[in-house]
């Protein structure tokens, strides 16, 4: 039988006696010296399957050791972790207001550690947000990841959210970093802000955005041929939408954006685009407009414009 002091050995000590023992084994077998081979069985060496047996019984062992020893340590770095994580969230909170500083947790469950927090930082006047996600082996093994957001645009926050994880991947772990993070964006904002120029460009854009103005234009006559083709262009290279008649009289509908200032009739496009609309049965296209005004619920503006 195989003997269970010899599985339960260490790994080292096994393999070195099984390793001798095998030795003298096959030099006995080479030498077909039965006397020494016939010692060997008497002396419990294990036949040469049973060896094998013990050799991968050795080898489990090992596995067995090595992987207790990882979640051994794995288990008290995640200790030591989340120690190191309620001391810096004390620092913080000693540090900033209740209305500065708020945590969040995995699945809004308050109990569990604290798995983000986000910092409202007051830069020159501007409120900044930063958003920090803290990993569960954060300082020791991995870095926070960190995302900058301003209200207004104000600040280039794609610009400074890169920099600042390029900063933070370059930064030592095992110390706390949060803090940190708080102190390099008060210090390096500023060469973020955009110019007065940018920030006019980008309110005056989100001003202008869905707000619409529609006029009723009604001509004399539109007969000329180049100036057919100007309002289509123009209305093309503006974005505007509506119709326009040729003839006499002519019709023209446009409707597009405007800035708050101008007055409106209503803010839901009825036009998808800007067109032409030829008389299908000759003379005028009054009964054509009619149809068209008709289908984008605009019927009472027919009288409007041709009793002008």
């Amino acid at each position: 039988m195989c003997s269970a002091t010899n599985v339960m050995a260490s790994p080292a000590s096994t393999f070195e006696i099984l390793g001798a023992q095998r030795a003298d084994w096959c030099s006995a077998r080479k030498r077909r010296d039965a006397t020494a081979l016939y010692t060997l069985l008497r002396s419990g060496w294990p036949r040469p399957h049973c060896w094998l047996a013990l050799a991968f019984l050795s080898v489990i062992t090992e596995i067995l050791c090595v992987a207790s020893s990882q979640m051994t340590s794995c288990s008290e770095m995640e200790d030591q972790c989340a120690a190191s994580q309620m001391q810096e969230f004390e620092f913080l909170q000693s540090m900033y207001s209740p209305a500065e500083l708020s945590f969040s947790h995995t699945g809004g469950d308050s109990m569990l550690q604290p798995s983000g927090i986000t910092l409202k930082l007051n830069v020159e006047g501007e409120s900044v947000n930063v958003e920090i996600r803290v990993p569960k082996f954060y300082p020791y093994a991995d870095a926070p990841a960190a995302l900058v957001r301003a209200e207004d645009g104000t600040f280039d926050c794609d610009a400074m959210n890169s920099e600042l994880r390029k900063w933070i991947s370059e930064q030592q772990l095992g110390v706390p970093l949060i803090a940190e993070i708080a102190s390099w964006l008060l210090e390096n904002c500023v060469r973020y802000r955009k110019t007065g120029k940018d920030c006019s460009a980008q309110q005056t854009s989100s001003s202008l955005t869905a707000t619409y103005s529609r006029y009723f234009i009604l001509s004399h006559h539109l007969y000329s041929s180049t100036k057919r083709s100007d309002i289509l262009t123009t209305a093309r290279k503006l974005h505007l939408t509506g119709f326009s008649t040729p003839g006499k009289p002519a019709v023209i509908v446009v409707e597009g954006e405007t800035n708050a200032y101008v007055l409106h009739a209503d803010t839901d496009k009825k036009f998808m685009d800007f067109r032409e609309i030829v008389p299908s049965g000759g003379g005028n296209a009054m009964s054509d407009v009619k149809q068209l005004l008709s289908e984008r619920e605009l019927g009472d503006k027919f009288d409007m414009l041709y009793n002008m």
